[in-house]
């Protein structure tokens, strides 16, 4: 397994339960081909809204990725590498190869908001509010034919019954004490 597999299949693990982004690889034969749905940045307006970025880490991790953002969010052109200092290839500076998949999907969420940006660089624009809120809103209508990626099912949690939650609660006081019990009886001599 090559030093690039090693890193992506230890991101992979460590990104599987992130409740803010999903990965899909599409095409098992470019495994280094990500394609990441995730959330839009909260009190922004973008929340609500669910964006879809192709990450090219073929060169990862001695290298920064290509990341392009494919759905329509007024903060970026469609399917354009992005340009964002140590995140993406544009600036090879300012790479880290510490830099986790986490990492570069905050930083793309959080150059979404304009003022966090030092300036606009390749592949950012700039739109209206009422337009990005919009086009949260319509992100969640998006699917991706290379990967399958539905937005309009992704990150949807069924709320729990208020009596399968109560259940829940009983069994885990019930294993509290139970555990307290047994401690108590072991240390009794």
């Amino acid at each position: 397994m090559t030093n690039r597999d090693q890193a992506l299949v230890q991101q992979l693990r460590l990104s599987a339960k992130n409740p803010n982004y999903k990965i899909f690889i599409p095409d098992k034969s470019k495994s280094y081909v990500w394609h990441i749905s995730y959330k839009g940045p909260v009190e922004s307006d973008f929340d609500g809204g669910i964006y879809h970025a192709v990450v090219d880490l073929e060169h990862y991790p001695q290298q920064a990725p290509k990341v392009a953002v494919v759905t329509p969010s007024g903060t970026y052109q469609v399917g354009e590498n992005l340009c964002l200092i140590g995140i993406t290839h544009y600036h090879p500076e300012g790479w880290s190869q510490g830099t986790s998949i986490e990492g570069i999907v905050n930083a793309v969420s959080a150059y979404m908001i304009y003022s966090s940006r030092a300036g606009d660089g390749i592949g950012m624009i700039r739109t209206s509010s009422e337009e990005c809120k919009k086009l949260a809103q319509s992100s969640l209508k998006y699917s991706c034919k290379q990967c399958g990626c539905d937005h309009a099912t992704l990150f949807t949690e069924k709320p729990k019954k208020k009596e399968e939650a109560e259940k829940v609660e009983q069994v885990k006081e019930v294993k509290v004490v139970q555990k307290k019990k047994i401690m108590m009886d072991l240390s009794d001599d």
